[in-house]
């Protein structure tokens, strides 16, 4: 195999690995926001490019009954180290109850010039973010631990 032959093979294989997971979706916090609503913070990640990106969540109970739709549009995403991760916002009514679950119904994007849908072509990766307790340490522990 020539050293063209080689060099084309590995940028494939590069090329393919990444758009195995062009853009990761992560629930990373829910707070209180503005008004009395809640808030569910998105976390989007990309190392490529996608431009135009517009998603559709679904917010659904323990049953899986749908409680409230939200649209994302990202005008970029992934063009450079300082465009790849931004969070987006869900603010609902529902946002704050227990045992919600989230589900992607749509990310369409544009790579490379041309339009993707990222769900049917399995470019889009969930990661279940499982935040650490935080915890204050008690005046026992203060006495006993270092």
């Amino acid at each position: 195999m020539s050293f063209y032959s080689k060099s084309l093979l590995v940028f494939s294989l590069l090329n393919l690995s990444f758009q195995a997971n062009a853009l990761t979706v992560q629930h990373t916090n829910t707070m209180f926001g503005m008004g009395g609503n809640c808030v569910a913070i998105m976390s989007l990640h990309s190392r490529q490019e996608i431009r135009q990106l517009d998603m559709n969540i679904i917010v659904q109970d323990a049953t899986g009954k749908k409680l409230e739709t939200h649209d994302i549009e990202v005008e970029e995403i992934g063009a450079s180290h300082a465009t790849d991760s931004r969070d987006e916002f869900l603010e609902g009514e529902y946002i704050c109850q227990d045992k919600l679950s989230l589900v992607v119904t749509r990310a369409v994007g544009i790579m490379n010039d041309q339009k993707v849908d990222l769900l049917r072509d399995k470019l889009v990766e969930l990661s279940d973010f499982k935040p650490m307790p935080i915890r204050l340490k008690t005046k026992s522990e203060a006495k006993s631990k270092p």
